[in-house]
């Protein structure tokens, strides 16, 4: 419900046009030993290695990262050992909002193309396994590989087919815990 009425508000706030986060360096590329290779795309890459890096280390280094830890195990236990439930949200929001920068810089959306976002996302959660930041980067990499091989076309089933094979053969996943 509360995904619907998001949605309805950038309707009504942005219109059905199509948005895109605009930057100088969009079209820029480098030439590395005759590969050509946007900036754009070295910029986005580089943001999520180093949101997952820092991440990686909040989580693990942190009395709040603790505390998202067992808020993910166990909400009630968690409130019952004085964890502030409404203050790990927190951490969530701001990596969806630094994925949803990046995609807003390389892709143009719309108010409703958070469906299929979502569900790329599921997908690379699955590979790399519940859990497993370091096995999300992986994942992310294998599915947007797989997609790439497939092209406009197909990249999209190819990736899919990806993960029902990796469902078939692992299915906790590459790095799970």
């Amino acid at each position: 419900g509360l995904s619907i009425i998001l949605k309805d508000a950038m309707l009504l706030l942005f219109t059905a046009d199509a948005q895109k986060i605009g930057v100088s360096y969009a079209t820029a590329s480098l030439n590395l030993g005759g590969i050509s290779i946007s900036v754009l795309n070295l910029v986005v890459f580089a943001i999520s290695l180093i949101t997952i890096l820092v991440l990686t280390l909040f989580l693990r280094k942190t009395y709040m990262g603790r505390a998202i830890r067992a808020t993910s195990d166990d909400t009630v236990a968690a409130s019952l050992m004085g964890v502030s439930v409404k203050k790990t949200y927190g951490v969530a929001m701001a990596t969806a909002a630094i994925a949803g920068l990046c995609v807003g810089m390389r892709w143009t959306f719309y108010p409703s193309s958070g469906g299929e976002y979502l569900l790329i996302a599921f997908g690379v959660v699955v590979i790399g396994g519940m859990g497993s930041i370091p096995g999300t980067l992986v994942a992310g990499l294998v599915f947007g590989l797989a997609q790439v091989i497939g092209g406009a076309n197909y990249g999209m089933f190819i990736s899919y087919i990806v993960l029902l094979v990796m469902l078939a053969v692992r299915p906790q996943g590459l790095f799970s815990k």
